[in-house]
């Protein structure tokens, strides 16, 4: 893959770097055949895989239940209707007003909800950034990244729900839905094209190791 995919970084962040140590660290006192054989590349990958994770969770933690999809088949079957445990969307948004409206200007702490998941969207693009230029990426990283992305869209949509309930203005919900809006699906785009370039990178390493001649050994 070119170098010009990603615009360069200099140096690493706090959260990269403190990983990387640790790795290292790991890795001198019990693992020294990683070292040899990976060297540097391979502890600088595991910590990015760890960043990655790590983001991910961050994104994914948020101020109420999260909803869980339920199957054709469990609607069928008559599973996850209103007796079930599943929670559905709706319920996550009624707990979130709920918890808004004890505050004592609901529509700043729903901002400031907001802002701190996008400071988590914003470290977790950066992190699959790096996973996408790294050494040798797995389909666990774009899975990983694809996930959060699911909880960025599930999150989205519940900030917009939610300020149609705390908020009688119709002006200021209408302006406040607009910038919400577009810094969640501007965020969306940005992970979604790296999760698209390790993929990439996935399929590029498949084929290389599949093209690959055998290699005959010299004693026969």
């Amino acid at each position: 893959m070119s170098k010009g995919v990603f615009p360069a970084k200099p140096g690493l962040s706090l959260s990269r770097a403190f990983v990387i140590l640790t790795i290292s660290a790991v890795c001198l006192n019990g693992c020294a055949t990683v070292v040899m054989s990976g060297g540097a590349a391979a502890v600088h990958a595991s910590a990015d895989r760890e960043v990655l994770k790590m983001a991910a969770a961050d994104v994914a933690a948020v101020a109420w239940p999260k909803p869980q999809s339920v199957s054709m088949g469990e609607r069928l079957a008559g599973i996850g209707g209103a007796s079930s445990e599943k929670v559905t969307k709706k319920d996550a948004i009624a707990a979130y007003v709920g918890a808004l409206n004890t505050a004592r200007d609901p529509h700043a702490a729903l901002l400031e909800d907001a802002r701190k998941q996008l400071a988590s969207a914003d470290a977790l693009n950066e992190a699959a950034r790096d996973v996408a230029t790294a050494a040798r990426p797995s389909m666990k990283d774009v899975a990983t990244v694809e996930a959060a992305i699911g909880f960025l869209r599930q999150s989205r949509d519940i900030y917009l729900a939610s300020l149609n309930d705390i908020i009688a203005d119709r002006e200021t919900r209408l302006a406040s839905a607009k910038l919400l809006r577009a810094d969640f699906n501007a965020v969306i785009r940005e992970i979604g094209a790296a999760a698209d370039v390790i993929a990439d990178r996935v399929a590029a390493d498949r084929t290389q190791t599949f093209a690959q001649p055998k290699v005959r050994s010299n004693f026969f």
